[in-house]
């Protein structure tokens, strides 16, 4: 299976050339920084995928600035749905599949329970509805391609709220974070080798698959676990205070859901088990980077 992935440049994109070693069933992988393929531009889309002709397209490139989304909508929406449409389009057009990631953030956040892959969509901020914009029309270019939403995505490849907080700790005594925002963390790694195993199953082209690790928490919660894992393998020397706040108390240009837990139920019958719960995946993270430290 030949495959070519989008937004290579990106933390997932980058840790899907880790991973694709692993999935014997891809062949040849060509994989596209921005540079290389401007999805926004649609004839670069159509002789690209011409070219390669291959036979999925992963498509990890995203406007993912959340906050300058909503004095730059016209660029969100550009990449996160114009750009998804072209991909879509030039699939259709050869015969090629197409995986697409998107997020939690198409949901408005008020539920009580995990959000079912079919539960209503109604994003409260200008990423979302980009987002979810490129979902819609994506489906309907192509309606076997697969929608993976996933959240709070983290990893050793690129800058996420992981690496954040690492950093934070060698300047700060005393760290405010908001406590009443609730998800799941989604580490890279496990994330690349789901969306690899689903090249090789045929039952779930068309369908909309939501992909985080188990277990839930929130921000504040989150960041003291990854200072007491970061102690404890030698990543930090001191522990910051970390004071819980509220969203109100650390206003934001873009509104965040309150809770965006994702449903993993189908998740679960695609991999045979639960993925591990974030508290070991952080662990797996940060002990890969602390191998990797000089």
């Amino acid at each position: 299976m030949k495959i070519l992935v989008t937004g290579a440049g990106g933390q997932l994109g980058r840790e899907l050339q880790v991973q694709v070693g692993n999935a014997p069933w891809v062949t040849e992988a060509t994989f596209c920084h921005r540079i290389d393929l401007d999805i926004t531009e649609p004839d670069a889309v159509v002789s690209t995928i011409t070219h390669f002709r291959p036979d999925t397209i992963i498509n990890c490139a995203a406007y993912t600035a959340v906050d300058r989304a909503e004095s730059e909508p016209d660029r969100a929406y550009a990449i996160n749905a114009l750009g998804v449409e072209n991909l879509a389009l030039a699939c259709k057009k050869i015969g090629s599949r197409l995986i697409h990631i998107s997020t939690d953030y198409v949901f408005t956040g008020d539920h009580t329970q995990p959000y079912l892959p079919g539960d209503k969509t109604a994003p409260i901020n200008t990423y979302g509805k980009s987002k979810l914009e490129g979902e819609i029309r994506m489906k309907q270019a192509l309606p076997s391609a697969t929608t993976v939403r996933t959240s709070w995505v983290f990893g050793n490849h690129g800058n996420n709220f992981v690496t954040t907080m690492l950093k934070l700790s060698e300047t700060k005594e005393r760290i405010g974070v908001v406590s009443d925002q609730w998800g799941a963390p989604t580490y890279t790694a496990d994330l690349a080798r789901f969306i690899l195993k689903l090249l090789a199953l045929q039952n779930t082209w068309g369908h909309t698959l939501h992909f985080s690790n188990s277990g839930f928490t929130n921000w504040c919660d989150f960041t003291r676990e990854i200072f007491l894992q970061a102690t404890r393998v030698g990543l930090i020397n001191k522990t910051p205070e970390v004071a819980a706040i509220t969203t109100a108390e650390y206003p934001t240009a873009a509104p965040r859901p309150g809770s965006s837990i994702l449903c993993l139920k189908e998740t679960t019958a695609v991999l045979g088990k639960p993925p591990r719960h974030w508290k070991q995946a952080l662990a797996a993270m940060l002990s890969e980077r602390r191998l990797l430290s000089p």
